[in-house]
C-alpha cells in the first residue's frame, strides 16, 4: 500500500520518467511514453523519428502530447517449457 503511494504522489522524475524538455530518446528507438490524449494521461510504447512521435501502431502524435518518456524494461524471461 504505502509504494503504491509514494508511485501516486512522487514527481514524475523520481519515478524514471525524463522530460522531453530534458532530454529526447534516440531516434527510432522504443520507449514507454506518458502522455495527454483525449484529456486523459496515457502510457503506452513510442518512437520518435526526427522531431515527431508515433505510437507502437505507427500514428504520429496528432493525437497525442508527450510529456515524459523512460526506458522499456527488459522483457520477461523464457519459459522453460513452451506453452502447448
Amino acid at each position: 500500500e504505502e509504494s503504491v503511494k509514494v508511485l501516486r504522489t512522487a514527481p514524475a522524475e523520481e519515478q524514471g520518467w525524463i522530460s522531453v524538455d530534458d532530454r529526447l530518446p534516440e531516434s527510432r528507438k522504443r520507449v514507454l511514453v506518458r502522455a495527454y490524449a483525449a484529456g486523459s494521461v496515457v502510457h503506452f510504447e513510442a518512437f520518435m523519428v526526427g522531431c515527431r512521435w508515433f505510437d507502437w501502431c505507427g500514428d504520429r502524435d496528432s493525437d497525442f502530447t508527450v510529456t515524459h518518456w523512460m526506458p522499456l524494461p527488459p522483457p520477461p524471461e523464457a519459459d522453460k517449457e513452451p506453452i502447448r
